[in-house]
């Protein structure tokens, strides 16, 4: 299990200059093989999950590359554009553009969800299959009923669930193991035993 952190980055190239999804999508996957020579490069065996901003970044690594084959979101920020009055309930206006830039240019950006999910449908590679949950109580609960059938209209396998939840730790706890559940377990103990 890796865990990396790109504090408040939103796993992207931010305008301020730090450069968070480089560090993920290159740096990260060079590091681990190095230090781990053993690990296994098939796509069928990278899994991401992440929860929150971490469940946009997650959806994000597995669209934008082709190193993961399953990606999980719990209480997904899944939005592709600021027309979610929950953005700026969550952060001002000015800490979004230190992230994305130019706010009205994120749609079809290489931060937009839906585009990344459009592009890589019309590729040639095998789409990653999708895990979301999302609590009926937590304020994300909009943008995640708007982008599932998104994702699904692209061809995605989406396992998607809800239930009574907020944003909150006691739910993400809970939920995690539905996703270790719904991972290719078996597959991953037989690895084990080799």
């Amino acid at each position: 299990v890796v865990m990396p952190d790109t504090g408040l980055g939103w796993y992207t190239n931010t305008d301020y200059g730090l450069n968070y999804f480089d560090a993920l999508t290159a740096e990260l996957f060079q590091k681990v093989a190095f230090m781990f020579p053993k690990i296994s490069q098939k796509r069928e065996k990278h899994f991401v999950a992440g929860l929150s901003m971490g469940g946009y970044g997650a959806f994000k690594l597995a669209m934008s590359t082709d190193y993961f084959s399953y990606a999980a979101s719990l209480s997904g920020a899944l939005m592709h554009d600021f027309n979610f009055p929950q953005m700026f309930e969550m952060a001002p206006k000015k800490y979004w553009q230190g992230v994305f830039g130019d706010l009205d240019k994120v749609v079809g950006s290489k931060n937009d969800l839906f585009a990344l999910a459009k592009k890589q449908s019309e590729g040639k590679a095998e789409l990653p299959k999708l895990f979301a949950w999302i609590g009926l109580e937590d304020s994300l609960y909009p943008a995640n009923q708007f982008a599932i059938p998104t994702f699904r209209k692209f061809g995605y396998e989406v396992n998607y669930q809800t239930s009574h939840g907020r944003h909150e730790w006691y739910y993400w706890n809970k939920q995690i193991e539905k996703v270790l559940e719904w991972l290719p377990i078996d597959y991953i103990k037989e690895e084990r035993l080799s």
